[in-house]
């Protein structure tokens, strides 16, 4: 709670309260994984979109929902997912993922539709290749007139 005080200057004051939960400087921290968000729409022709790429340990939130009256669903079983996706109504659920490669969803009342979750590993920031800047003269040596025949005569 801010306590808002005036002064006998007339200056109006806040007074921040002594909050025991915010993180002391120096203190170690533990943070949530990044989420990534994606919705899924389950059709007669097969998911969409039908591919999905996120790095190994984000947290995968799906929404589903599907485009007709039948039964249709998303599956993920190496995650013991199941979302069911009904026309107008959107299902939403959530997957982390910690291992790289390639998982694959589908529903089983339709079969020939299929989809996947590719994982990767995300590079260390160290990795980066270092790039050259354009406009940066290479040549060591600087170039004069005389050394082009060409613009002497």
């Amino acid at each position: 709670m801010v306590v808002l005080s005036i002064l006998s200057t007339g200056v109006l004051a806040i007074e921040m309260p002594n909050d025991e939960l915010a993180p002391k400087f120096g203190a170690l921290q533990s943070f949530s994984p990044p989420q990534r968000i994606h919705s899924v729409i389950v059709a007669e022709t097969g998911f969409y979109p039908d591919s999905i790429m996120l790095f190994k340990g984000e947290r995968l939130k799906l929404f589903v929902t599907g485009t007709t009256l039948q039964p249709s669903c998303l599956m993920i079983p190496s995650k013991e997912i199941f979302l069911a996706a009904e026309k107008g109504i959107i299902t939403e659920g959530e997957v982390s993922f910690d291992q790289i490669g390639v998982y694959e969803f589908f529903c089983p009342s339709k079969r020939n539709i299929k989809g996947k979750i590719v994982v990767i590993e995300k590079k260390a920031q160290t990795d980066k290749i270092k790039r050259e800047v354009a406009s940066k003269n290479k040549v060591n040596q600087p170039w004069y007139p005389k050394d082009d025949p060409g613009l002497l005569e």
